[in-house]
């Protein structure tokens, strides 16, 4: 099984209020190259691409298929046996 990073949606949702224009949600999600392009050309968008981002963070809808949202108690318990490890019960 391919192993998938956690990321806290809150904290990503934060980030890209208060620090998005910097790219640091990107940065924090993995995505690297749009972190830095957002860095070096969210001027350039004079702030739609802030706002893109909040909203399709606001909607969990950004490339969740590179990482995992550990959000809720629900998603602890799909993950607990995804390890190959008995959990004993």
């Amino acid at each position: 099984m391919i192993y998938k990073p956690t990321k806290n949606w809150i904290v990503a949702l934060l980030l890209s209020i208060f620090l998005g224009t910097l790219g640091i949600d990107r940065f924090y999600m993995g995505h690297i190259g749009v972190g830095i392009a957002k860095l070096l050309l969210s001027w350039a968008t004079f702030g739609i691409w802030q706002l893109i981002d909040i909203v399709l963070i606001a909607i969990r809808k950004v490339n969740d298929k590179d990482f995992y949202w550990d959000d809720s108690a629900e998603a602890h318990r799909q993950t607990a046996g995804t390890n190959g490890f008995s959990t004993g019960y």
